[in-house]
């Protein structure tokens, strides 16, 4: 179910893309390129800083001791020990915490490599499926994924430089 959620998510986001696309030459000439730029500011703060502090937050002693160890190696130029990169330093200090105060375990792992196979592409109206989903009970998702659509298609033409 996840998957054919995914899929219509992606397929809705595509067709809203290729709809702002015919806009996109007049938004480029009328709307300032600061103005449009807000958006990217505005996502980066809601969604991409938002969710990782919460993610922090959810584990704070795990989460806020990494936190640390990240802030002191990018922002303090504290060499981590053998000169080991401060992130990577901190995903296994993280990761050692983790399973030391057991709030993860070695099943979560083989759990994980239990999905790990071969599963070819097959042609498959899923989307279609997963538009059922949307627009019914999982309507909630549209918040964000209209939001991040509008984002993408707005950064897509401030990358993009008209032909001369």
């Amino acid at each position: 179910m996840a998957w054919r959620i995914a899929v219509a998510a992606a397929f809705l986001s595509g067709l809203i893309e290729c709809l702002v696309s015919f806009a996109g030459k007049w938004v480029r000439k009328n709307i300032p390129r600061p103005a449009m730029l807000g958006a990217l500011a505005g996502v980066a703060l809601t969604f991409v800083a938002g969710e990782m502090l919460f993610a922090t937050l959810e584990m704070p002693m795990i989460g806020i001791l990494v936190l640390g160890i990240i802030l002191l190696g990018f922002i303090g130029k504290v060499s981590m020990p053998f000169n080991i990169p401060s992130s990577l330093f901190a995903i296994v200090i993280g990761t050692l915490l983790a399973f030391l105060l057991g709030q993860h375990s070695a099943g979560n792992i083989t759990e994980g490599l239990s999905n790990v196979g071969f599963y070819p592409l097959l042609p498959t109206l899923a989307a279609f499926d997963g538009m059922v989903y949307l627009f019914t009970g999982l309507i909630g998702l549209l918040a964000v994924l209209v939001p991040i659509t509008i984002y993408n298609a707005i950064e897509t033409m401030n990358n993009v430089e008209p032909w001369q």
